[in-house]
């Protein structure tokens, strides 16, 4: 990476990096990273046969004791599902369902980590 990246963008890119890789081990197909629509942008999507994964990675430090809760609040999620939705309707023709995930990815060197993974987080009929 180069070196003017920051560290938190480093960071959490090697955490991102982690979770894919932890997908693609479960047979998810990843789709797109980063991907960013009108102020909103969603780390990780990916595919589970016809459900739409859509993933939020927090990357910390191994010290760091919040609760992987805290790492997220309500207006984010919703700026990610109307991301998520601007999404596939840029690239699916019919509406598929969407499962909305977390992940929190401690680093304690560039190479050793710990992922906390949450599937099924929430659907939105919990906002």
């Amino acid at each position: 990476m180069p070196e003017n990246i920051s560290y938190s963008k480093k960071t959490g890119s090697i955490g991102e990096d982690a979770v894919c890789d932890l997908l693609i081990s479960r047979g998810i197909e990843i789709l797109s990273r980063n991907y960013q629509a009108e102020g909103g942008e969603i780390d990780i999507i990916g595919t589970d046969g016809e459900v739409l994964i859509i993933c939020e990675v927090k990357t910390v430090s191994e010290k760091s004791n919040r609760n992987m809760l805290d790492y997220i609040d309500r207006k984010q999620w919703e700026r990610i599902i109307k991301t998520a939705e601007l999404y596939m309707a840029e690239n699916f023709e019919e509406e598929r369902p969407i499962r909305y995930d977390l992940a929190l990815v401690k680093i304690k060197e560039q190479t050793d980590y710990e992922i906390e993974y949450l599937q099924s987080f929430f659907t939105t009929d919990y906002l």
